[in-house]
């Protein structure tokens, strides 16, 4: 673990944003720490974050050094887009300790801060039709396969295996469209949400478009304000969408459908 002289931290907040910037992601906001904050096994990591804290406490201050103090467990994400064998988002978790302690010596007193990784980082991944079911509040269209205390399992047409997620984890993504779009959501997590926004976005929006044709007929599919106002904002807000549209309005043709008018808009920067 790295040491730090002084008390650089006195809460969960500062604490996430000291491990942040460990990792060199200072950009991703510190709520992302309420969606991960179920995954590592945060009894395990204490007790091992301890056994490191304690071992390096000792190399630097002697074996009769002790220390109390404030301790957090704090997951930190990575993310990267895949589109086999589903589109997806993976999502690699690996948890920190942060450490602001006192450590005692029979001469001294030394005011520090420890952070540095604790475990072996775990991996979820969340296909694009479970998060699209999210956004439409309709997860009843995955049958259940399992449960226990802490993980529920789906069955994800086209999937092999059953998707086995945290319960805190899918009940803090479910409040997201509550909050804030998908874009915007994404961007949470710094420069890796950015690289793969186009990737999401373009990918829910075919699957919105793909039950929307289910219920309207073809000859009602060409292109809409509404719709595609009602469409943009879902995915960027209504703020940002108004501004997407009202830029480029004057370039759409009439022939165009709503997915087409959607896609061009996104094709010609709209997501920037």
């Amino acid at each position: 673990m790295r040491i730090i002289s002084g008390r650089r931290v006195n809460d969960l907040e500062s604490a996430t944003i000291l491990a942040l910037q460990e990792v060199g992601e200072p950009d991703i906001s510190v709520d992302i720490n309420r969606l991960f904050g179920s995954v590592p096994d945060a009894v395990k990591l204490r007790a091992e974050g301890e056994k490191n804290l304690g071992r390096d406490i000792h190399e630097r201050y002697g074996n009769r050094a002790r220390y109390y103090g404030q301790k957090w467990i704090i997951p930190v994400p990575q993310l990267r887009y895949d589109s086999q064998p589903l589109p997806r988002i993976i999502f690699t978790i690996q948890g920190y300790l942060v450490a602001a302690v006192t450590a005692s010596t029979p001469d001294s007193s030394y005011s520090i801060t420890a952070v540095g990784p604790v475990g072996k980082p775990e991996r979820l991944s969340l296909p694009l039709t479970f998060l699209w079911a999210i956004l439409e509040r309709d997860l009843a269209r995955f049958q259940v396969v399992g449960r226990d205390s802490i993980r529920t399992g789906w069955d994800i047409p086209g999937s092999k295996e059953a998707l086995w997620l945290p319960n805190d984890f899918v009940a803090e993504l479910s409040s997201v469209p509550k909050v804030k779009p998908v874009a915007d959501w994404l961007e949470d997590f710094g420069t890796e949400g950015w690289s793969i926004a186009p990737w999401v976005v373009g990918v829910l929006l075919g699957l919105c478009y793909k039950d929307k044709i289910r219920a309207v007929p073809v000859e009602n599919q060409l292109w809409q304000k509404e719709i595609v106002l009602a469409t943009l904002t879902q995915m960027f807000g209504s703020e940002r969408a108004k501004e997407m549209l009202t830029q480029k309005a004057l370039y759409l043709k009439a022939s165009m459908t709503n997915e087409d008018a959607v896609r061009f808009i996104l094709a010609e920067g709209g997501t920037g």
